[in-house]
């Protein structure tokens, strides 16, 4: 199991790398005045950006998941009564 500080760092460097394709996508697309790779470069950054908030949020909460959650207890109790 990745330590959290690990997982946050994966998950700042995928939205760094998100920010810098999605930037490079817009400039190249300003540059060769191509609407559509500008459209996939802010795409491209968003869903980066998505992913990478995403991965973080998902570590902080693993870090603090119960093993007795709710779930695992309803089912216990399901069985058993």
């Amino acid at each position: 199991m990745k330590s959290r500080a690990i997982e946050f760092l994966l998950a700042g460097a995928l939205i760094a790398l998100g920010l810098a394709l999605g930037y490079g996508g817009t400039y190249f697309g300003h540059i060769d005045d191509s609407p559509g790779l500008g459209l996939l470069g802010i795409l491209l950054m968003l869903g980066c950006i998505a992913l990478g908030i995403r991965k973080a949020w998902r570590s902080g909460r693993a870090a603090n998941a119960n093993p007795l959650s709710s779930h695992s207890a309803h089912h216990r109790r399901a069985t058993h009564d």
